[in-house]
């Protein structure tokens, strides 16, 4: 009989985000959502669909005719069968030795194709091998809120809502009672931090004569700089300005759609990684978490856990 193995999973449009249990202990871990594909064998690359993907970091390596950014819901399925593998080869997981069950959200804006979503991700060939997995489907921001109830400190409020904001799209959860209200639930597409992005991925162009891939765009507004040639641009000024720009244009977003809900309740968690742009001075009841883009993958396993 095979071993049980649960993972909780957050694939998102910036990076895939992990959760796992070894020797009983929680580990998490991420990489870059971008794979780049090539006819060429190498031992490390993953063989899917008649081609081999370079995932991560060295995807972007790659030329750029070859990268396939994941910024949308098409371009996730497509290639969630080599994400998760990549996933499984890091914290060393053989799915042909363990039952593994993966918990995992999407987005409320892509949830017509859920069930679609779920097909491709529970069956694959992938290394010339059949892959069978459990998996549970969530709605994007439900992991986030099972990490917030199983925490002392934030289980002790009864109206709340769960803003995660991520790459790409935005979610809300609305919880009356400490129950989420299903007629409630938001998701929307391209609300999340993508536009900044956008912003200097034109820069650059613009400036540098480059064209870089959207991934790129998105480490230089982490990391403040860009990198030609050996030689580093400092570009910490025009990255600050873009977000702050951003941050005004979010918070003005949320004034108008829920503005009564921010008067009214306790509080209004911000998950994702567009969480980190959130300044909590904008309102008392405003709170950042620690670690805002693990939170859905650490409450999936939980989730998982819990249905085994």
């Amino acid at each position: 009989m095979k071993k049980k193995f649960f993972l909780g999973l957050d694939p998102g449009f910036s990076d895939v985000k992990y959760a796992y249990r070894k020797d009983e202990k929680m580990e998490m871990g991420k990489f870059p959502s971008v794979v780049a594909k090539t006819k060429h064998y190498a031992p490390d690359l993953i063989y899917y669909n008649g081609d081999y993907y370079y995932v991560g970091s060295a995807a972007r390596l790659q030329p750029n005719e070859t990268i396939q950014e994941i910024r949308d819901y098409a371009s996730l399925r497509k290639h969630i069968p080599v994400l998760v593998t990549e996933v499984l080869k890091r914290i060393e997981i053989d799915p042909e030795e363990y039952d593994i069950t993966i918990a995992t959200g999407l987005s409320l804006a892509h949830e017509n194709n859920s069930n679609e979503f779920k097909d491709t991700l529970s069956n694959f060939s992938v290394d010339n091998k059949d892959i069978k997995l459990n998996v549970l489907l969530l709605p994007q921001g439900f992991g986030a809120m099972k990490t917030l109830m199983n925490v002392k400190e934030t289980r002790i409020y009864e109206n709340f809502g769960i803003i995660d904001n991520g790459f790409n799209t935005l979610d809300v959860l609305i919880a009356i009672n400490k129950e989420v209200r299903v007629d409630r639930l938001r998701g929307y597409e391209g609300r999340g931090v993508i536009g900044i992005a956008e912003k200097i991925k034109s820069h650059i162009h613009t400036m540098f004569h480059r064209s870089i891939s959207i991934k790129e765009a998105a480490d230089i507004m982490n990391t403040g700089s860009y990198k030609l040639r050996g030689k580093t641009h400092d570009m910490t000024h025009i990255v600050k300005k873009m977000k702050e720009e951003y941050t005004k244009e979010f918070m003005d977003f949320l004034e108008k759609n829920y503005g009564n809900e921010l008067d009214k309740f306790d509080v209004f968690f911000f998950v994702g990684g567009g969480a980190y742009f959130i300044d909590e001075r904008y309102a008392d009841n405003i709170k950042v978490v620690k670690k805002p883009e693990y939170y859905n993958a650490i409450g999936n396993l939980l989730h998982a856990e819990q249905k085994r």
